[in-house]
């Protein structure tokens, strides 16, 4: 069922590109809540760190 509503659904980029950028924020939000982390350490890049693979998503986390 879940392959048959999954090969039914059609997701425009400019709408991935925005679950993106929403769970992007999210991370970043859950990294600098406590103050353990400076804001100026944590910020986001748009350098292909993020793959898509069998309908599961991977992303690149880094420090510096």
């Amino acid at each position: 069922l879940e392959k048959e509503a999954r090969a039914r659904v059609v997701i425009a980029e400019p709408e991935l590109e925005a679950l993106g950028q929403e769970r992007a924020n999210a991370i970043q939000r859950a990294l600098l809540v406590g103050g353990e982390l400076e804001a100026t350490r944590v910020f986001l890049a748009r350098n292909d760190k993020v793959t898509a693979n069998d309908g599961n998503v991977r992303f690149e986390l880094g420090l510096q």
